[in-house]
């Protein structure tokens, strides 16, 4: 859904179809030329209730979300989806964001998404559009995606930031954005 309503934003006038299977393919063109880099977050956590949070999961759900969810198939998804870490974002360190950064350089030809959480997304937008700014990253498309409920709740909101940051990137000018 969240793919469909990105890609009506900038479709124009007219009748145009979003079925599922068209979405697919859509998705599956779109990740040929992105890059999704994940450091955890709520997006790709689940609630804890003996810390009274969401904590991340060990491995991200994310990429078997595209494939077994979405029926999106890649041929070769580790060039696609890049670990950086998997923490909530209170607890990433510099280590953490250099590595995301050092990612975001490697691929600077690539549309970029990094999942990440909310306590640390619009300062991380904010670090790259500013590292953009002052030539200290590529100029490239940047999109920050972070979720306020974890992945385990039912109807949560991570998959629907994910699938409009998707619909919507390649309209994007170049710079950095914080979607949710």
């Amino acid at each position: 859904l969240g793919f469909a309503i990105g890609q009506m934003h900038t479709a124009g006038q007219g009748i145009h179809q979003f079925h599922p299977a068209n979405n697919a393919q859509a998705v599956k063109e779109i990740l040929s030329r992105t890059v999704v880099h994940i450091t955890g977050g709520t997006i790709d956590s689940a609630y804890n209730d003996r810390a009274d949070t969401a904590t991340p999961y060990e491995h991200s759900v994310i990429p078997k979300y595209f494939e077994e969810i979405l029926g999106v198939e890649l041929e070769e998804p580790e060039f696609v989806f890049k670990k950086i870490c998997m923490k909530d974002s209170r607890n990433l360190g510099p280590e953490n964001i250099q590595n995301l950064v050092n990612e975001a350089r490697r691929n600077y030809h690539k549309q970029q998404i990094a999942t990440i959480g909310t306590y640390a997304l619009p300062d991380e937008a904010g670090r790259f559009d500013h590292m953009i700014h002052m030539g200290d990253l590529p100029l490239s498309k940047y999109v920050f995606v972070g979720a306020m409920l974890p992945n385990d709740v039912y109807l949560n909101d991570g998959w629907f930031n994910m699938g409009y940051a998707l619909g919507r990137i390649d309209s994007l000018p170049l710079g950095a954005f914080a979607s949710m």
